[in-house]
């Protein structure tokens, strides 16, 4: 009996870590990309006066201006990746107290008893903490 009951310890203990260990590497990928789009604006921002100069001396105008709109764009593309969207979850996806687009829609009273009633039952969170896995991937850093 001590040895069943050790054994699910263990594979509760696996199964958060592994899942947590996902949703790091999620949110890891969240901060590359953000960390990349800053670095673009820097870029760009340090190089649109220079490219400004380039075209107002005339010699290479036109290598100028095709840079100037190229850093314009990246710098659009850019701030857009770092905009925060909202996000509204897919029909196929159900509320899940556990992801931040879905409990800013309800009030705090509700979110407050879905919690509870998930901590205290330990095959739900299971399965929402891996539909928010798969919610953040897709609605998240897919768009990004």
């Amino acid at each position: 009996m001590s040895n069943e009951v050790d054994g699910e310890k263990w594979s509760r203990l696996l199964r958060g870590s592994l899942l947590s260990s996902i949703m790091s590497k999620n949110i890891a990928y969240v901060n590359i990309i953000d960390a990349r789009a800053r670095t673009l604006i820097t870029i760009c921002s340090v190089l649109v006066p220079v490219l400004i100069s380039i075209i107002s001396h005339g010699e290479y105008w036109l290598s100028g201006v095709v840079a100037l709109v190229s850093c314009f764009c990246t710098l659009i593309t850019s701030v857009l990746v770092l905009v925060p969207k909202k996000v509204t979850p897919h029909k196929d996806l159900n509320y899940s107290p556990l992801h931040f687009t879905s409990y800013s829609e309800v009030t705090e009273e509700v979110y407050l008893n879905d919690m509870q009633e998930i901590i205290s039952d330990h095959g739900r969170h299971t399965e929402l903490f891996i539909r928010d896995i798969y919610h953040i991937g897709r609605d998240v850093l897919k768009p990004k």
